[in-house]
């Protein structure tokens, strides 16, 4: 039996027919060309052929998946070389397209039948080559992680701020503002005009002539950089960049909460304080504690009576002839009314009515003593 040798003349290097991204090949089968060259493997000399062949891609080099199988018929030979469209003969499995090329590790396993002859398979299987991964390239899902619908097509209009089309669109508003279609001339700046933007002379700065002082500051001018600054008047301090109080003058003219001894007698002008400025009772008590010798207190008496004279009262109860009295709160006294005596709000009189009826019976009986005892 004649033993057949494979020589790969172009294995994979030429890309017949692939997703191409113009659409106009949209439909296009893949196709890539595969040669080599069939000769004698013991003289040397090429096959006249033609041929039958078989071509199969696996996952690995030996064993491994059977990925896609298809047979070619009756292939031609010039001097041995043979040219087939892989991809345009006969599938036997699988699908030859970018799908089957989604992995780097393929193998292309060829098995050829020289006539009546029994068929036979070349080893080692060939490494596939980046050409046939050209299929995928051509049907890239993204480019550089983009999907192609975020992508901008030439001849596309654009949207918001932008008009006109791409590859060149035009600048026709800004924040939604219209922007005039006059070119600027040297110099001129774009500018809102309350309506639009649109070219106009870039001005250097205003035209303020002067700045004064107005109250509470002080500083100003007319020329170069001015600088105005706050007036520190009384109870104010002025720093670099803050006005505060000045505490020395306000603690010893005001009084602030918790400041001990706050209140001095020199802060108190004379009849300043009210009766109505103090709580009933909230004096008095410091009155009789402290008044005496050295107590700084110029209260000599109260309703007339000096500050000795005032005791401990704990309890007042009522004597003869009066009612009521208590231990706390405000404690009433009350004259009793007794027999033939009537007592009012603020006055105390006899009840006449009683003592007319008294006085009667009195008359009366001294007459009837006269009659019997002096006729």
């Amino acid at each position: 039996m004649m033993k057949t040798r494979l020589i790969v003349l172009i294995g994979w290097a030429v890309l017949a027919a692939v997703l191409h991204l113009s659409p106009a090949w949209a439909d296009s089968p893949n196709r890539v060309n595969y040669q080599g060259q069939l000769v004698d493997d013991a003289t040397g000399d090429p096959l006249a052929g033609p041929v039958d062949m078989t071509f199969r891609i696996f996952d690995a080099d030996l064993g491994g998946n059977l990925l896609w199988e298809e047979t070619h018929a009756a292939v031609p030979l010039d001097d041995g070389v043979y040219n087939v469209p892989l991809g345009g003969g006969t599938t036997l499995s699988g699908v030859f397209d970018p799908s089957l090329f989604t992995d780097s590790r393929r193998w292309l396993e060829v098995t050829v039948t020289v006539g009546t002859g029994h068929p036979e398979t070349f080893s080692p299987r060939q490494p596939l080559t980046s050409v046939a991964y050209a299929l995928k390239a051509s049907d890239a899902d993204t480019l550089g992680g983009i999907s192609a619908g975020d992508f901008i097509v030439g001849g596309d209009a654009p949207a918001g701020d932008l008009a006109g089309t791409y590859d060149v669109p035009i600048v026709a508003a800004i924040q939604g503002e219209p922007v005039a279609t006059n070119p600027p001339a040297t110099g001129q700046v774009l500018k809102y005009s309350g309506t639009r933007w649109e070219p106009s002379a870039d001005s250097a700065g205003g035209d303020i002539t002067a700045v004064r002082a107005g109250d509470g500051l002080t500083g100003g001018g007319t020329t170069g950089d001015v600088a105005l600054d706050v007036a520190a008047g009384t109870g104010i301090s002025v720093s670099a960049d803050a006005i505060a109080l000045n505490t020395a003058f306000t603690d010893a003219t005001y009084v602030n909460e918790g400041q001990a001894n706050a209140v001095t007698s020199g802060m108190i002008a004379p009849g300043a304080v009210t009766s109505g400025n103090l709580r009933d009772g909230a004096v008095l008590s410091e009155i009789l504690d402290d008044d005496g010798a050295g107590s700084g207190l110029d209260a000599d008496t109260i309703d007339g009576l000096e500050a000795v004279q005032l005791g401990s009262i704990t309890e007042v109860r009522a004597g003869n002839g009066l009612s009521g009295g208590g231990t706390t709160g405000n404690i009433t006294l009350g004259v009793g009314p007794g027999t033939g005596i009537i007592v009012n709000a603020d006055t105390i009189a006899l009840n006449t009515a009683y003592a007319d009826a008294v006085a009667g019976n009195a008359i009366m009986y001294q007459k009837w003593e006269r009659k019997v005892y002096h006729p």
